[in-house]
């Protein structure tokens, strides 16, 4: 029975270790937190932090594991790409996980190969930040160059909100190291969605439109809507660049996840390609909406199965993540749920409990639960994303 090792155990990547289970995997789980339920689907666990690449690798290397998954986290695919390379198993390089793992090391391979990529500088205190901020024109983001989950990122227009926008992305920041960017002025939406590597060709890609609530801050993603809206030649476009990336990095296989728009003058900008699995159910959404079953490709191609998708590329209908949220802070009461919604609603997850205190969503670990949702029309997935709150209302005291 081949062993394969779970970095982190959260909801969010419970749908692979599920999968994993299904097949009869030795599943191991490990993480910080021992009440995460990804552990009691576990045969065993460890309780240790996933960023601790030393001591992951001596546990891995004395259990003796066959395959190493970090599902839907960039943080862990450092460390598992990190014990891969160790251990000979099936990987990507680690240093080209680091790549595409941090804002600044990415930003600055972009500029060099010659991709599109917004003004940017890496800055190390709030007086070198507003000095850099002289050269640049606002609006500007502020990040920690290795978060997830969009935590940490303030959009300021003015010097004014620099350093309180600075200690805001260091603290969020596991290196302490912030990024300065020029915002990107998109033309229709941004882009998300995952891919998948073969044999070092991109074979499968999904994409999908982004949603945000400005009622929060605009910024973190509230879900995602298949079919997305790019033309045949953008989505061309985006597989050719994908694959010169892949090449340049020599990326193996694995799952890629996209974050990428077009601007207003239609040249592609790549915010984030993630050497791993979408968050927000993007692949149990895709496996609705196209029968691409990204976490099979994942977890047996991770323990030596180089498997192809069994199922046709069949694309159908109209699918949406969601992901239940507040507008404000609180202690969570319940859920309110629209008739007129309610028969779109495929599968809901809630993981906020009576009680829990709730706050106002500006990253993703501000989720309270998610949804999948089935539409009978674009018209009528677009409206529901017009004012999600009011049809999946959170009711916090």
């Amino acid at each position: 029975m081949k062993k394969i090792l779970f970095l982190g155990a959260a909801h969010h990547q419970c749908p692979a270790i599920k999968y994993a289970t299904s097949r009869n995997y030795h599943v191991i789980t490990l993480d910080n937190l021992p009440t995460n339920p990804g552990h009691k689907l576990a045969k065993e666990s460890f309780n240790c932090s996933t960023l601790n690449k030393g001591s992951v690798l001596d546990i891995a290397r004395k259990i003796n594991i066959d395959g190493i998954v970090a599902y839907a986290s960039d943080p862990a695919a450092s460390t598992a790409a990190f014990v891969s390379d160790h251990l000979g198993l099936p990987g990507n390089p680690y240093e080209s996980v680091k790549v595409l793992n941090n804002k600044d090391l990415w930003r600055n391979f972009l500029l060099i190969n010659n991709f599109n990529v917004p003004k940017f500088s890496t800055v190390n205190s709030v007086c070198d930040l507003k000095n850099k901020l002289k050269d640049f024109e606002f609006p500007v983001f502020i990040k920690p160059v290795d978060s997830s989950g969009s935590k940490g990122i303030t959009e300021i227009t003015s010097i004014n909100s620099s350093a309180q926008a600075y200690n805001h992305a260091k603290s969020f920041s596991l290196s302490g190291n912030v990024i300065v960017e020029e915002k990107i002025y998109f033309g229709d939406t941004q882009i998300a969605g995952d891919g998948f590597i073969i044999d070092k060709r991109l074979k499968y890609k999904c994409f999908a439109n982004e949603n945000f609530n400005i009622a929060c801050n605009g910024i973190v993603p509230i879900g995602q809507t298949f079919p997305s809206s790019l033309t045949k030649k953008d989505e061309n476009l985006v597989h050719q660049e994908t694959q010169r990336i892949i090449d340049l990095l020599n990326l193996n296989f694995g799952a890629l996840n996209f974050d990428f728009v077009f601007d207003e003058h239609g040249k592609l900008f790549f915010l984030e390609l993630g050497p791993r699995n979408g968050g927000c159910r993007i692949p149990e959404v895709i496996k609705y909406y196209s029968r691409l079953n990204m976490i099979a490709l994942t977890v047996e191609n991770a323990v030596g199965n180089t498997i192809q998708n069994t199922q046709d590329f069949l694309p159908n209908g109209f699918w949406a993540s969601y992901m239940i949220h507040s507008e404000k802070r609180g202690k969570f009461h319940s859920i309110d749920i629209d008739r007129n919604i309610n028969e779109s609603i495929v599968e809901i997850e809630m993981w906020a409990s009576k009680g829990d205190q709730v706050f106002q969503y500006d990253g993703s670990n501000r989720t309270l639960g998610t949804c999948i949702l089935n539409f009978d029309s674009k018209e009528s997935m677009s409206i529901f994303f017009s004012d999600p709150c009011k049809y999946i209302k959170v009711k916090v005291t």
